[in-house]
């Protein structure tokens, strides 16, 4: 089980980066940290998105924000500083290089934990769900397709006595 916020969601806001003021700064990337954090309490794995290799501005919405020099910066920030499981990226080969790199210290990895036994529960059901559903679309559509062969038939029958 996981959550996949945008990556908005855990960067300063536009305010803060344009203002320049570092205290106010270093809150916001520890507000992103705690909520990494605590979802992690929660056993829940966190994949920010969307990762992409351009440079926000010169008309590219969603790209590298301001406050980093690169895609390969930004990466670095969410495995490193905040220790998310994962991103979604435009650039799969970068985001699994920096992930690879490590973090350049002798702290954990920041790949994802073993958490098995929580996402087959929840696998498990989904997977049951998922069957409910295919069994009860297979029983609503025999049924329709009854009455309507049924119907289409009363209904030639009925044009031919005319």
């Amino acid at each position: 089980a996981g959550l996949g916020p945008d990556k908005k969601c855990l960067l300063p806001s536009k305010e803060v980066v344009d203002s320049g003021d570092p205290s106010a700064m270093k809150r916001a990337r520890h507000e992103a940290k705690e909520w990494v954090l605590k979802a992690h309490s929660e056993r829940l794995a966190v994949h920010p998105w969307t990762v992409r290799i351009e440079l926000e501005g010169n008309g590219h919405g969603g790209g590298v924000p301001s406050m980093f020099s690169s895609a390969k910066e930004e990466l670095a920030y969410y495995f490193c500083e905040l220790n998310v499981d994962g991103v979604f990226s435009e650039n799969i080969g970068l985001a699994q290089t920096v992930a690879a790199e490590g973090c350049g210290d002798d702290s954990a990895s920041p790949r994802v934990q073993e958490s098995g036994k929580v996402c087959m529960a929840h696998s498990r059901n989904a997977w049951l769900l998922g069957l409910s559903f295919l069994a009860i679309g297979i029983f609503v559509g025999s049924i329709s397709t009854c009455f309507v062969s049924s119907y289409a038939q009363r209904k030639g029958a009925r044009s031919q006595r005319s």
